[in-house]
């Protein structure tokens, strides 16, 4: 029992804070033409954005998502223009109250000068993105049965993977 409990209370200590969180993407621009989100999916807003919600967020288990912004031309659009603005939210433990609202807004700017800026660091997210997605539809055809089928959607997720 005492492990359990040692389970729980961790469980409690880690929760870093932000309970119920969420983010809100607005695209700003008007050369914006939209915005894939990896892995969630999005809830339109009442102003034309999207909103996610990512849940309880634990120190020990932190979330990713990545967004992947759309321009429809890039001719006119600027060098470095701020296509898209991104506010997290969520309800935060407070020393001073139970629980506590916090609002940022993050602007996103692109880099459209024509030539292409491979950021390591997110491409290796996108792929992990892709490779996590793969394995979701492994999953669900092993579920209805078909193991060939998920057999052969591991390899090719795991060719993803392999540098």
């Amino acid at each position: 029992m005492t492990d359990m409990f040692a389970e729980e209370i961790e469980g409690l200590v880690a929760l870093g804070g932000g309970r119920t969180s969420k983010f809100e993407v607005r695209l700003t621009h008007p050369r914006a033409a939209g915005v894939t989100f990896l892995p969630t999916t999005p809830n339109p807003t009442h102003d034309s954005g999207w909103r996610v919600t990512l849940g309880d967020l634990y120190a020990t288990s932190p979330k990713s998502v990545g967004l992947i912004f759309h321009v429809e031309r890039r001719d006119g659009a600027g060098v470095k223009p701020r296509f898209a603005e991104v506010r997290p939210s969520g309800r935060t433990r407070s020393p001073r109250r139970a629980s506590n609202t916090r609002f940022i807004t993050l602007p996103v700017f692109a880099n459209l000068d024509g030539t292409d800026h491979v950021e390591p660091v997110v491409e290796r997210t996108l792929i992990r993105f892709e490779a996590r997605a793969g394995a979701e539809e492994a999953i669900e055809h092993a579920d209805r049965g078909d193991l060939a089928q998920a057999a052969h959607t591991l390899a090719e997720a795991s060719i993803k993977l392999d540098p």
